[in-house]
C-alpha cells in the first residue's frame, strides 16, 4: 500500500485502499477525463467524481459538431457511454472492492490553483468533499439519481 496515510480510503468493511491507484487506473482507461476523485471512506462501495480533460474537449466536440462546454458534454449520451465504458475497463483491472460502482461527470473544469486542485495537480480532497457534498450523497442514494451513472448500466453507442 503506497499512498499518504491521510488519503487512504477505508471502506465500511475496514479494507484499506489507495485512492491514487484507483484514480490512475480509471484515468488511464478514460482519455476524456482529466481529473477524478475516488470516494469510499466509511462507505460500502466506491464512487467517483469525474472532470473532463480540457485539452480533449475541443477536438472531440469539433469532430462531432457538439457544443464543447463541459455542461453540454456531461449531458451527451455518447460521451456518457464512452466514459462509462472507460470506467468499466478500468474497473476490470482493479480488485472487486476497489471498483467504482457509480460515478458522476461534473459539468465544470477544475483549474490548477483553483478550489479543487493545487498548482501541482494534487486533489484538495477535503475541499472537494465539502463543495460537492450533495453530489456525493446522490452517488450513495438507494435510487439511481439523474446524472449518476453505473459503469455496467449505461447503454453502449458502439455498433454491434
Amino acid at each position: 500500500m503506497v499512498d499518504r496515510k491521510k488519503e487512504l480510503i477505508i471502506n465500511a468493511a475496514g479494507k484499506n485502499m489507495s485512492p491514487a491507484n484507483i484514480e490512475n487506473t480509471i484515468l488511464a482507461a478514460c482519455p476524456m477525463v482529466g481529473v477524478m476523485m475516488a470516494i469510499g471512506d466509511g462507505r460500502t462501495y466506491n464512487t467517483a467524481l469525474l472532470v473532463f480533460d480540457a485539452d480533449s474537449l475541443g477536438p472531440y466536440a469539433a469532430q462531432r459538431g457538439l457544443d464543447a462546454s463541459p455542461a453540454a458534454l456531461a449531458a451527451d449520451p455518447e460521451v456518457i457511454a464512452r466514459i462509462a465504458a472507460g470506467v468499466a475497463e478500468g474497473n476490470a483491472k482493479l480488485s472487486r472492492v476497489e471498483q467504482i460502482k457509480r460515478f458522476r461527470i461534473l459539468p465544470t473544469l477544475w483549474e490548477p490553483g483553483g478550489d479543487e486542485i493545487t498548482l501541482t495537480m494534487k486533489l484538495k480532497r477535503r475541499r472537494i468533499a465539502a463543495k460537492y457534498s450533495a453530489e456525493i450523497e446522490e452517488l450513495y442514494a438507494s435510487e439511481l439519481r439523474p446524472q449518476v451513472y453505473e459503469p455496467a448500466a449505461v447503454p453502449s453507442t458502439q455498433p454491434a
